[in-house]
């Protein structure tokens, strides 16, 4: 559990990659898949791969039913063009109105070019400085690479405007590879 641990300490220091060798070294000493999914999913939303990610938010979501882990399965399809998934994902959030959900169901609508829609929600759930401050990032997510708008919704990182779309080679090389224990 160790190896499980140090993967998710790891991955909040935004070194999914790593993260993804010591999820499948725990997994591979006999760690449960399901105890490492709700992070690895993540790790693998980071480099692009939202199909693996998905796998394994499924997974945790058959043991748990947390709200993060929603809200990352949620923003998970949403990254990739799920909405109506996405959305039907966070609704029970929304409807507790949880304030992370909707800031999720805002980038889910502008990652998949609802602007306006987006809008409204900024609008009606942020201090108005801080509304504006965030739609200048709202135009940019529709141009987001996967990974790059997993980064920017996760941790709020957006990348410099020479390289909004544009992987690292590393990224590009895994964001469609297979994984030992995926």
């Amino acid at each position: 559990f160790a190896k499980a641990g140090l993967g998710s300490a790891i991955l909040f220091e935004k070194n999914p990659f790593e993260a993804l060798r010591l999820f499948d070294q725990a997994v591979k000493l006999g760690v449960p898949r399901s105890y490492v999914a709700s992070d690895r999913g993540l790790a693998f939303d980071f480099i692009g791969n939202n199909q693996l990610a998905q796998q394994d938010y499924r997974l945790a979501l058959a043991g748990e039913k947390s709200d993060e882990l929603l809200r990352r399965y949620a923003v998970s399809l949403g990254i990739s063009g799920k909405r109506e998934e996405a959305e039907a994902t966070l609704n029970p959030l929304l409807q507790k109105r949880d304030p992370a959900a909707w800031r999720a169901r805002a980038f889910i609508l502008a990652m998949n070019g609802d602007r306006r829609g987006a809008n409204v929600i900024i609008d009606a759930t942020m201090p108005k400085k801080l509304a504006a401050a965030v739609r200048p990032f709202m135009r940019q997510v529709p141009k987001l690479s996967s990974a790059q708008r997993a980064a920017a919704i996760h941790f709020g990182h957006f990348p410099a405007t020479s390289k909004v779309g544009v992987d690292l080679p590393r990224v590009q090389s895994a964001s469609g590879r297979q994984y030992a224990s995926a």
